[in-house]
C-alpha cells in the first residue's frame, strides 16, 4: 500500500464482487431452450409441407418465391404462438417488406394484433 493511498480522498479500492458463475443454472434454460427450438423445427418442417416450400406472401417487388423462414400473423411479443394457423412460410424480401410496411400487410392478412388487444 503505498502513502498516497492513505491519504484523505484517494479512492479506496473495492473489493470485488463474488458472482455467481455464469455456468450454474445453464443446464436448465438450455433444456427450455432445446425442447423450444425442437418444437419449432417440427413446426418449419409442417409450414415447409403445407406451402410446398414457396413464399407464402409474394409481398415484395423482390420475392425469389422461394419460402426460407416462418413469419408470425401475431407475433409472439403480442401474445402469438407457433401454432401453424399464426405462422406463414415466407422468403427473406417479403418478411422484411411486412415489417418495413405493417399496414399493407395487415390490410393483405399477413399481420394481425392479438384478439383483445388495445390496437
Amino acid at each position: 500500500m503505498s502513502i498516497r493511498e492513505t491519504e484523505p480522498g484517494f479512492p479506496k479500492l473495492r473489493e470485488p464482487r463474488v458472482r455467481r458463475p455464469r455456468w450454474l443454472g445453464l443446464r436448465q434454460r438450455s433444456a427450455k431452450r432445446a425442447r423450444a427450438q425442437r418444437e419449432l423445427d417440427a413446426q418449419k418442417t409442417a409450414l415447409m409441407e403445407r406451402s410446398g416450400g414457396v413464399c407464402e406472401a409474394m409481398f415484395s417487388v423482390h420475392c425469389t418465391r422461394v419460402g426460407v423462414e416462418p413469419h408470425h400473423v401475431v407475433k409472439q411479443s403480442q401474445g402469438g404462438s407457433h401454432a401453424l394457423s399464426n405462422l406463414r412460410w415466407v422468403c427473406r424480401w417479403c418478411n422484411e417488406a411486412i415489417e418495413a410496411y405493417p399496414a399493407q400487410a395487415r390490410a393483405r392478412g399477413l399481420v394481425r394484433s392479438a384478439t383483445g388487444s388495445w390496437r
